[in-house]
């Protein structure tokens, strides 16, 4: 069988059988044509603080130890735990059917922390943050703004005190990677970290203990990422490649919200459209990662119950 094939029908039997779309989430960075959602189990195991792997996930479930990988240490059930109901049968073998409900339509994006710039030298946090921060209305007086701002530049892994990220982002510089520093430091370094955390160079430079830990867990949540405003003016990190008119939904069977775009394919796709999704389907959705919304990380009462009383309705969402 071919390679591509198979994976697509272990996907889906996997997403299936456990009633989970933790496979969809890890195959948010897919460059396939078709079928974004399958990722493909021929590659690398994934490793979320590999330097080839473009950011760490925010999913909870399933990927090893909370203690190795600082975004996964905070409990995350923004579908309140409940099972995935997805169809794997339709018509055209690239999409699958998942129910679950928008959660807001983004409006508004800063700028990116850019995954590709990251080995030339990360950028200057305190410009970055200040950008972001007045991009969705800060800075705030209300202090438990001031703190949902800080948990979501963090992942919401880090709640040390003070709050405010200016604590932790004192010192108003960019790391570069061409700098004497960095030079001087590789040649007299004996032997380099391979495994647990991808460090930041500029951390061993750092005397504070506590700041070099906010720097990973930060450097973690932001790298490949950008801030962005909802129309109910709620705010979040997602995915670098997020644009405005993006979705943020709450699909049942994930751990985390997801940012998803709308794939019309009725225009130009249909000149590699082999499977007539126009004509089936018109539109389907695209994920384009994993999100942080600090309300909507765990759904604040029950989920289930909600639905059954029309509270929530439930939509379908078509990925390919």
């Amino acid at each position: 069988m071919d390679t591509d094939k198979l994976w697509l029908l272990f996907t889906k039997e996997t997403m299936s059988t456990y009633k989970t779309l933790l496979p969809l989430a890890l195959a948010e960075s897919s460059r396939s044509l078709e079928a974004r959602w399958c990722y493909s189990w021929s590659e690398k195991a994934y490793e979320p603080n590999d330097i080839l792997n473009e950011r760490t996930p925010f999913w909870t479930g399933g990927l090893d130890s909370p203690d190795f990988y600082p975004l996964q240490a905070p409990f995350r059930a923004a579908a309140a735990g409940l099972p995935a109901q997805i169809r794997i049968d339709l018509e055209a073998q690239s999409v699958i059917s998942v129910n679950g409900f928008t959660h807001g339509k983004i409006v508004k994006v800063g700028p990116g922390v850019n995954t590709f710039l990251i080995g030339f030298g990360r950028p200057n946090y305190v410009q970055l943050f200040q950008k972001w921060e007045s991009l969705v209305g800060g800075p705030w007086e209300d202090l438990n703004m001031t703190k949902k701002f800080a948990y979501t530049v963090t992942g919401g892994a880090w709640a040390m005190e003070p709050t405010d990220w200016r604590a932790w982002n004192n010192t108003d510089y960019s790391e570069k990677a061409w700098s004497w520093g960095w030079i001087r430091q590789d040649s007299t370094k004996e032997s380099p970290i391979t495994t647990g955390y991808r460090m930041s160079r500029h951390d061993e430079l750092q005397e504070n203990d506590a700041i070099v830990r906010y720097n990973r867990v930060r450097d973690d949540a932001c790298e490949g990422r950008r801030i962005f405003l909802l129309e109910n003016g709620e705010f979040g990190l997602g995915p670098e490649s997020t644009k405005v008119g993006d979705q943020v939904v709450i699909l049942l069977g994930s751990d985390v919200p997801l940012v998803v775009h709308k794939r019309d394919h009725t225009g130009y796709r249909k000149l590699w459209d082999l499977e007539n999704k126009a004509k089936l389907y018109k539109s389907t959705w695209k994920l384009v990662g994993q999100a942080y919304v600090h309300d909507a990380m765990e759904y604040p009462g029950d989920l289930e119950r909600d639905i059954n009383d029309g509270q929530v309705k439930l939509e379908e969402y078509l990925f390919d």
